[in-house]
């Protein structure tokens, strides 16, 4: 019988070794899932991070943009404020037009106060500003495009680009 209860022994004991390892290897795997979990949070807060540097830096260039360009107002000559003007009016035209309707029109338009603050307030004559808006009809060329108002209660410069667009050369596009 001595003989017969080996054998079963020797089982016994691979099979706990056998469980042993399993269990092992079961915790191994547990605490490798739990290490995957953190990475995979760390991903997403290091994603959200980066989303985050990304928008900082895009409202930091921003302003870098509007210093230099309040930097550089007073040095505008009436050609480079007239082409300012016609590039804020595109770019106020655009935005009117996106996703209000499909019948929307790409329309914009700024009053000589509206224009000065386009401009970033130059140090020139508020009849200068006019001058400004007079030349930017000009520049385009079109005044089914552009046109200067100045009958009402106050002088406006007007862009509306369901009628053609702004030359390439001022910022414009087909």
């Amino acid at each position: 019988m001595a003989a017969s209860k080996q054998p079963q022994t020797a089982e016994t004991d691979e099979i706990e070794r056998l469980n042993e390892k399993i269990n092992g290897a079961f915790t191994k795997i547990s605490e490798l899932v739990e290490r995957v979990d953190e990475l995979e949070a760390d991903n997403e807060s290091l994603r959200q991070d980066n989303h985050e540097l990304r928008q900082r830096v895009s409202q930091l260039e921003s302003r870098t943009d509007l210093l230099r360009m309040v930097e550089q107002t007073d040095d505008m000559t009436g050609k480079q404020r007239s082409v300012t003007l016609l590039q804020h009016l595109q770019k106020a035209a655009h935005q009117s037009g996106d996703g209000e309707s499909v019948t929307a029109s790409p329309k914009a338009s700024v009053s000589r106060e509206q224009a000065e603050i386009a401009l970033q307030h130059p140090d020139v004559d508020r009849t200068t500003i006019y001058d400004d808006m007079r030349r930017a009809v000009r520049l385009v060329g079109d005044e089914d495009v552009c046109w200067y108002d100045s009958s009402g209660a106050g002088a406006a410069l007007h862009l509306d680009l369901s009628e053609g667009s702004i030359p390439a050369e001022f910022g414009g596009g087909a």
